[in-house]
């Protein structure tokens, strides 16, 4: 609703008005994806899971966003450099969500609760953790 006039306040040459518009788009459409994935990432690493992290990292850089670019680029040209990025993301999320949890034990977490996992350990009273 509001790229244009964001974009046209920076520049005003019609061609990039409109891929400046869609780029912003694109951008604002892939947030919430890209938010969840690096707060993902960002939990692994909180909880002592450092080759998780860097794997997560690793697969959507090197295996999500290199290959769409080569494949989107040859598709739909500059419309689909611009949308790589939100594939990427919606991609990488549905990736990692499809983690099954339980398999990730995180025995070396600082969190005692976390330590035995299966679905980070539900069956554990916070309550003993917290003075109520």
């Amino acid at each position: 609703m509001f790229a244009e006039p964001i974009v046209n306040a920076f520049i005003n040459e019609p061609e990039t008005i409109r891929l400046g518009t869609e780029f912003l788009k694109a951008r604002c459409f892939a947030m919430p994806f890209m938010i969840v994935g690096f707060q993902i990432v960002n939990f692994m690493q909180a909880v002592n899971q450092g080759k998780m992290s860097f794997l997560l990292t690793i697969i959507r850089h090197l295996l999500l966003n290199i290959p769409a670019l080569v494949i989107m680029n040859m598709i739909w040209g500059m419309t689909g450099l611009i949308w790589v990025q939100t594939v990427s993301d919606v991609l990488n999320l549905l990736w990692i969500s499809s983690f099954p949890v339980h398999l990730f034990p995180m025995k070396n977490s600082p969190f005692p609760m976390l330590q035995s996992c299966p679905m980070m350990n539900l069956s554990h009273d916070i309550r003993q953790d917290i003075a109520i």
